[in-house]
């Protein structure tokens, strides 16, 4: 929109510094507000324009705002100081002609902006510079936009070697493989991505790598070219040391697994000789059947150390039966009194009307002899083993809170008194092989066993542990329906 001014008070009015030129881009006239900064010099590589050389000529600061319309310029005001505004160009009609004013707008935030917009490129092309990996961007026409300096540095080239140039067409088409350049076009279109391409190439200084390529889209350009960031690592070697690390830990697991079943086993051997020496010597002592007894729990025993590798490989449980959990766990806590040390007292809570449930009585020995070994060694001093058998009801509050189903249901209680299981470990004890004994002093493979047995039979096991106070398992056994399920 044209402004009339007709006076050079209505200039000076102005509080912006304004000078009218003429077509040919003379300076006219000039408001009191443009003196003020001297608005006829400027700086250009250091030196300041007089302003003789500002109104004849024009100078060629006055005709690049005439060209573009707009000019970013550092002015010398009277006192010597700089000051740095853009200066635009707006048509006026003065006196009843056409003429041209430039009008000096102070450009601070400007610069400000600029040299934050500047600081924060510098960073990422900083960031973007160290990692590791190799970097290429590109836009949607898999021309190279950048590179960054682990790629240059691992292909040894200069950057002119690859920006702007399609991607196809560097290292002697090292990347012109119609399945990745088929999967790099697809990625900004379609908001996808590239995910671990490999290929083989060679790299100098290095030879024959294995590389694994991504690519995703990153951004908008200000331009509205759309781009993706190709990242390519090198891999060689890294599936050979996963596969190392892996024979490794399987290995070690196989030396803790027969370590453990030598120890455990050599355990319940142990009785099983003594008790056969002393009966092969003494044939008519009264004991005899006591030392029998023995030899045969200690059998089981052993058997059940067996069951608990198989069970473990099984990964299914075997068809159960209706059981009493009460009457079995009384039949298993009298062998258990046999074992525990004088030390040891054991404390029975058990409800004998419990409904039953669908298990298998080989199962629970094998679910009370581990929870039971586990807590006597846990009270090497000695302390109260407390098992107990109850039937409870689950409503929706206590299912909440315990993540079990509502329902019906017997809980086997196994509470001790011994050190206790810190929470550093309480997140990893029904893992398989994991164990805080010493080597060789068991397999691990225990609590994976109960946990497998009781959420075989749609159970849930739950366990409460604070350090040298004790150890607390629930384990709770869906009750069996009128059809046995």
């Amino acid at each position: 929109m044209e402004t009339r001014i007709d006076e050079q008070e209505l200039l000076d009015g102005l509080p912006v510094p304004l000078v009218i030129t003429g077509p040919d881009g003379r300076v006219l006239s000039e408001n009191t507000a443009a003196q003020q900064i001297d608005l006829g010099r400027h700086v250009t590589d250091g030196c300041a324009i007089q302003r003789a050389e500002l109104v004849s000529p024009p100078s060629n600061l006055l005709r690049e705002v005439h060209r573009r319309g707009r000019e970013f310029a550092q002015l010398v005001q009277r006192d010597g100081t700089v000051v740095e505004v853009f200066l635009r160009r707006c048509d006026v009609s003065l006196g009843g002609r056409q003429v041209t004013a430039v009008m000096a707008e102070d450009a601070g935030w400007y610069i400000w902006e600029k040299r934050r917009t500047e600081r924060e490129h510098n960073l990422l092309v900083g960031v973007f510079d160290t990692i590791d990996d190799m970097l290429l961007v590109l836009d949607d026409k898999l021309t190279v936009l950048r590179a960054s300096q682990a790629y240059l540095s691992a292909f040894q080239v200069e950057e002119a070697d690859v920006v702007g140039n399609p991607l196809a067409f560097i290292h002697n088409g090292l990347w012109d493989q119609r399945a990745l350049l088929s999967k790099l076009a697809s990625v900004v279109p379609a908001e996808g991505e590239v995910l671990d391409y490999e290929c083989s190439a060679s790299l100098p200084d290095r030879g024959p790598r294995d590389l694994q390529i991504s690519a995703r889209k990153i951004h908008r350009a200000g331009n509205g070219t759309r781009t993706l960031l190709m990242t390519v690592r090198d891999v060689t070697g890294v599936q050979q040391r996963q596969d190392e690390v892996l024979r490794r830990a399987k290995l070690d697991a196989m030396g803790n697994l027969a370590g453990g079943l030598a120890h455990d086993i050599n355990n319940r051997l142990q009785p099983v000789m003594t008790y056969a020496q002393l009966a092969a010597r003494n044939p008519d002592t009264p004991k005899l059947a006591q030392w029998m007894r023995q030899i045969e729990t200690n059998a089981r025993k052993a058997r059940n150390v067996v069951r608990n590798v198989l069970a473990f490989a099984r990964k299914s449980p075997v068809e159960g039966t209706l059981i009493s959990l009460a009457a079995a766990t009384m039949r298993e806590v009298e062998e258990i009194r046999d074992e525990m040390p004088d030390t040891i007292c054991i404390r029975t809570s058990i409800d004998p009307d419990v409904p039953a449930v669908e298990s298998d009585t080989g199962e629970l020995e094998q679910i009370l002899d581990n929870l039971t070994s586990n807590a006597r060694h846990a009270m090497p001093s000695g302390g109260i083993l407390t098992i107990g058998v109850a039937h409870v009801s689950i409503d929706q509050g206590v299912a909440e809170r315990e993540s079990l189903a509502p329902g019906e249901y017997v809980r086997l209680s196994v509470e001790d008194q011994g050190c206790g299981i810190s929470a550093e470990h309480q997140g990893r004890i029904f893992d398989p092989f994991f164990t805080t004994k010493e080597v060789g002093r068991g397999t691990g493979l225990g609590l994976s066993i109960v946990h497998g047995l009781v959420t075989g039979r749609g159970g849930q096991v739950r366990v409460r542990s604070e350090q040298d106070r004790g150890t607390r398992f629930d384990l709770y056994f869906p009750v069996a329906d009128a059809d046995g399920r």
